[in-house]
């Protein structure tokens, strides 16, 4: 509310026009696009064959039910050399860690939404908590599409 009334304010005292950000991409639900390989992390979430839900979806399955070798293989084979260097593989356990507890046992996948060309957004509603919780997931446009960022926000 704060920022809107900031931006209301600039128009009515200034008469500039702030920018607008664009509306996101509508959410892919569960189920929803080009179908992924029946074997795949991306086809037991609902997600779809792209590059980012095929990425969306190991993310998500070495964070909610990988234990310590499944997640550290994510790392080793779908983590760019830059996010390990500046967190570390500790820090990079540690994280899964934290985000599973903040994930919750009782969730719900929303879906994905594509945010540009190789960042993808994982929206995950968490029963016990009034807001979703999104993962932000930025990825090598380039094969092999490693991660190369990763964000969390609550909202949206």
């Amino acid at each position: 509310m704060g920022q809107l009334a900031r931006k209301l304010a600039r128009i009515v005292f200034t008469g500039e026009m702030p920018e607008v950000e664009p509306a996101p991409e509508p959410l892919i639900e569960p189920g929803e696009g080009p179908a992924a390989p029946a074997d795949s992390p991306a086809a037991k979430w609902g997600f779809p064959g792209s590059f980012q839900g095929m990425r969306a979806a190991e993310f998500l399955e070495a964070t909610i039910h990988g234990d310590g070798a499944a997640r550290r293989a994510l790392i080793d084979s779908g983590f760019g050399p830059g996010i390990i260097e500046r967190n570390g593989i500790d820090g990079l356990m540690s994280f899964f860690d934290r985000l599973r507890e903040d994930i919750g046992e009782e969730y719900e996948v929303r879906g994905l939404r594509p945010a540009g060309d190789a960042r993808i957004v994982i929206v995950i509603d968490r029963r016990d908590r009034p807001a979703p919780l999104q993962l932000i997931l930025d990825l090598e446009a380039e094969e092999p599409h490693r991660i190369v960022g990763i964000g969390v926000e609550v909202g949206g």
